[in-house]
């Protein structure tokens, strides 16, 4: 029988090879971070930077006008104003322009009001930051405008009504992470309770000139128990508190506040829109079909969710072996679920022959022969049937290894007994 010798080099490469190709499948057993949950956390990465801004500098600022600013609600704005053309703003040099900032109460609005009259056709820079160590450092210049009679902004209305699903209660999947014998939870999640409300859109328009409308911020108040919404004189992004108790019509009232003067405008009656034909409001029950509960997203399902989780994977009854299946038969019939080796406590392997089972439902027969050579000298020789499967081929791999550290030991007892040269050898 002919005989080959495997270097170590080979050796270490095979193992190598074998738990890359590990490594790189997918199986049943190991976790799957499947992103964001919808209905769940922001999404956002933490430490995103945060700051002020002006919100009104578009067309410019009347001389008898203010700055109004936009930032968090949880900080506070400082402001530098320099005369453009007087100097650097990052600087000493320069006409300082000064003035005071005062909050809109309830909103992340501020207004920076100048202490002197502007002068028109001046143009003023703006350095802003805020008191949050997330907040980033902003600039803003506008051009100073002739002073303007200002008056409450006509607007018109139409106001819309639509219906808004929100998770109320939400159940994770479950999977097997490492080695590990026990099902933990795990993405994706979905929502098993929704909570229906109401979100009005104020559909506001004015025919104001926008130097006008930007002297005023205007305010939706839909209940004393609702927290106020603002907008600026963009009259954009206006978001209203949503209505979760159901009623025939849902109604806000508007103010419009000036900026220099905190003057405020009531217009005079409420703007309301119809419940109509939408659907009941309330917390109704959905139970988890097909697209959350299928294998190969859903691992394991939720507790609770055994049945439907085996009525959508029923095709792995009798094929374990299949992707993600190999969680079914505990799921489902109740077996335990078989611990798999760590990688600090790997399986025995004999050194003179391995038997078992690959995984894939063909017994794998690995035998070497380390131990004896022609001369009986230890010389290092080997026979090998090869598997065909991962896992085989891993035992196949830590049986060379474990015989190649037999064969070293005996050469380093008796010394080699192998031919050199070109045709090496066994005799």
């Amino acid at each position: 029988m002919r005989r080959h010798v495997l270097g170590v080099g080979v050796v270490v490469f095979l193992v190598v090879a074998l738990g890359a190709s590990r490594v790189g499948a997918a199986p049943s057993d190991v976790a799957v971070d499947r992103g964001p949950i919808i209905g769940g956390p922001s999404s956002e990465p933490m430490g995103t930077t945060t700051g002020f801004f002006v919100v009104n500098s578009a067309g410019g600022i009347p001389e008898n006008g203010a700055v109004l600013i936009k930032g968090p609600y949880d900080s506070e704005p400082a402001v530098f104003a320099l005369i453009a053309g007087s100097g650097a703003i990052n600087s000493s040099a320069g006409v300082e322009v000064e003035g005071a900032l005062t909050r809109i109460e309830g909103s992340p609005y501020w207004v920076w009001l100048p202490t002197a009259p502007l002068v028109a056709g001046t143009s003023i820079e703006l350095q802003l930051w805020g008191s949050g160590e997330l907040d980033a450092t902003s600039l803003s210049s506008f051009t100073v405008m002739p002073a303007l009679e200002l008056a409450q902004p006509a607007i018109a209305l139409a106001p819309s009504a639509s219906l808004i699903s929100v998770i109320s209660e939400k159940v994770c999947c479950r999977a097997r992470f490492g080695t590990s014998a026990t099902l933990e939870a795990s993405s994706p999640c979905f929502g098993i309770e929704y909570e229906a409300s109401i979100q009005l859109d104020p559909g506001i328009s004015t025919t104001a000139p926008r130097l006008q409308s930007n002297q005023y911020v205007f305010r939706f108040d839909t209940g004393p128990d609702a927290r106020p919404a603002f907008t600026d004189g963009s009259l954009s992004g206006v978001v209203l508190p949503v209505f979760r108790e159901q009623a025939d019509e849902y109604c806000f009232n508007i103010t419009a506040i000036e900026l220099s003067t905190r003057t405020e405008y009531p217009y005079e009656s409420a703007a309301c829109a119809r419940h109509g034909t939408l659907a009941d409001l309330g917390v109704s029950a959905v139970e988890p079909g097909a697209a959350e509960l299928v294998r190969n997203l859903c691992q394991a399902p939720p507790l609770g969710f055994e049945e439907p989780w085996c009525e959508v994977n029923a095709d792995c009854e009798g094929n374990e072996t299949s992707a993600f299946c190999g969680l079914y038969p505990h799921v489902c019939d109740g077996e335990p679920i078989m611990a798999l080796p760590s990688s600090a406590d790997p399986p025995e392997v004999r050194a003179d022959a391995a038997v078992g089972d690959a995984g894939g439902g063909d017994d794998v027969v690995v035998v070497v022969d380390a131990s004896q050579s022609r001369s009986g000298s230890g010389c290092g020789c080997m026979v090998v049937a090869a598997s065909r499967s991962g896992r085989a081929a891993l035992a196949l791999s830590l049986a060379i290894v474990l015989a190649l550290a037999a064969s070293a030991r005996r050469r380093h007892r008796s010394g080699p007994k192998c031919a050199t040269g070109r045709k090496a050898r066994c005799r």
